[in-house]
């Protein structure tokens, strides 16, 4: 015999009613819609603090008819039925039905905006120019996976396409070097904001599922590197992120090997694929190793990108009027990438002495793998201070050189966090002075 009393196991909440028609945000996270008599909203919407309406069609459940599937093929033959990408909004989007192109190659003519009309969404042209050119000012020298003149040569004759991946990696970009230059930005285009840049990206749906390419790779690095900023390693945004541009680098490069890309093209994916494979030494280093990105080994050697000067990286874009040659463009920032990827290497040699050495052993071999690496830097990386003064570089090569010692330094400090202090004159002191030395020396740290 049932009975209408609440038992000690039950809930409040699961007394609640449940409406029989859910409001659009829990039909979208697919949970329970309570309402209580006397209120309008329901308790979701509450303690989220939205507002709760019903004004999204209901969607009919099972697959489409062949009536209804004959009609959409004939409305776009040439457009095949896919979901879209899911939007990087903690929240579902809804599960409607879009149409992407089997190819890229006419992009005039497929439906949508302009890359320019997106971009002006941000702000007026010029004023997104500036910030791409402090990012290739300031960014670059750490993050040389752009190259200027051909990305000004792209917005300057396909503005008017139709490019969703190239409005995207543009904004991206500006997401980054607002995340990076906080006061500088802060000061020029307060406007332009991580937030304002990712948002235009979910809300013009401009990645949606398609064909890896070069554009897709870097965007999604991009926009993990400014939410990581913002909202640290643990937003599944930035995951997400990460994630998208591990897989599609991985797969156009280490099992495509390539193929169909350019050899300008091929450099700019040697360069992020070392760039994602410091992201993942990065996330092992504060504890989280759940990436699962493509491991090094020895075979893999050929991906070291070659020491290509910009100038010389795309020959074809020649300076224009709108892209003028840059002092930058004859500073080679490769050979600084390639020393840092030196440095992260010896942690994962480390790694490999763990399991077979003993961590006196292990601890020796990598502080003197570190000093060699120090050691065989090229002169305008090098430190210079004490005696040997070398000629001063350019502010590239120091912001490199500034972001391979405090990288030595991190590894320093994990190697003897996992081991202990087993080497005298060599402890987390010596280490805390170090980077209170670089920081005294090079103001910008700490802007």
């Amino acid at each position: 015999m049932s009975s209408s009393v609440v038992t000690p196991e039950e809930s409040p909440q699961d007394s609640t009613p449940r409406t029989k028609k859910a409001c659009d945000l829990c039909r979208n996270r697919k949970v329970k819609c309570r309402v209580l008599e006397s209120q309008v909203n329901c308790e979701g919407c509450r303690e989220l603090g939205l507002s709760c309406t019903r004004d999204k069609p209901r969607r009919r459940r099972g697959p489409l008819n062949r009536h209804a599937l004959a009609q959409l093929h004939a409305a776009s033959p040439n457009d095949q039925v896919c979901t879209p990408a899911p939007s990087l909004s903690p929240f579902p989007a809804p599960q409607t039905p879009v149409t992407v192109r089997e190819t890229t190659s006419d992009k005039t003519k497929a439906p949508g905006r302009s890359v320019n009309s997106i971009l002006e969404l941000l702000g007026p042209l010029p004023l997104v120019q500036q910030v791409l050119s402090d990012w290739f000012k300031f960014v670059h020298p750490l993050a040389p996976v752009l190259h200027r003149q051909h990305l000004l040569y792209r917005m300057h004759t396909h503005g008017e396409d139709v490019d969703p991946v190239f409005a995207a990696l543009v904004l991206s970009v500006c997401s980054v070097t607002v995340s990076t230059l906080r006061r500088k930005s802060f000061e020029q285009y307060p406007a332009i904001t991580v937030e304002k840049c990712i948002g235009i990206i979910e809300d013009e749906n401009l990645l949606q599922p398609q064909p890896y390419t070069l554009d897709w790779c870097i965007t999604w690095y991009n926009i993990a590197s400014a939410l990581l900023v913002d909202h640290g390693p643990e937003d599944f945004r930035v995951y997400r992120g990460i994630k998208e541009a591990m897989t599609s680098v991985t797969y156009l490069l280490c099992f495509k090997g390539g193929d169909g890309h350019s050899e300008q093209d091929k450099e700019m994916l040697k360069r992020l694929y070392w760039f994602l494979f410091m992201w993942q030494v990065g996330a092992e280093l504060r504890g989280q190793p759940h990436l699962t990105f493509l491991p090094f080994n020895q075979d893999l050697e050929h991906l070291r990108p070659k020491p290509i000067l910009d100038r010389d990286l795309y020959p074809s874009s020649a300076p224009k009027d709108y892209a003028p040659n840059w002092p930058e463009d004859e500073i080679p920032f490769i050979p600084g990438l390639n020393s840092l990827i030196d440095i992260f290497l010896i942690w994962e040699k480390g790694k490999v002495d763990i399991a077979t050495k003993p961590p006196e052993e292990v601890l020796t071999r990598a502080m003197e793998r570190i000093q060699t690496a120090l050691d065989c830097l090229r002169p305008e990386l090098r430190w210079r201070g004490g005696l040997t003064r070398f000629p001063r570089g350019a502010w590239g090569h120091e912001v490199q050189m500034v972001n391979i010692l405090i990288t030595a330094l991190s590894i320093k400090s994990n190697f003897l966090q996992h081991l202990g202090s087993l080497l005298p004159g060599i402890t987390h002191q010596d280490i805390v002075r170090s980077v209170r030395k670089l920081h005294h020396r090079f103001p910008f740290l700490s802007c």
